[in-house]
């Protein structure tokens, strides 16, 4: 299955990052192991100050979900 992830990024300033960033999806099921978010389907320049990005992860079917956790490896 295919999940559409909206990330919204801050207006203040330093809100954006050109850090390498990753998000895992937990449901009733199982989770979506580790997946870096890696091309936006409406930015080049993705998690730019007061921008939206959505990106494309594929999973299995996880049921409910339950929560997410999102990180990135400090690069930029």
């Amino acid at each position: 299955i295919t999940y559409l992830i909206h990330v919204f990024t801050g207006d203040k300033s330093g809100a954006g990052t050109d850090a390498n960033v990753f998000i895992t999806i937990y449901g009733q099921y199982e989770d979506s192991g580790e997946h870096q978010l890696t091309t936006s389907k409406t930015n080049i320049n993705k998690f730019e100050r007061k921008q939206e990005d959505i990106f494309e992860v594929k999973a299995p079917t996880l049921g409910k979900l339950t929560k997410i956790k999102i990180r990135h490896d400090n690069t930029g």
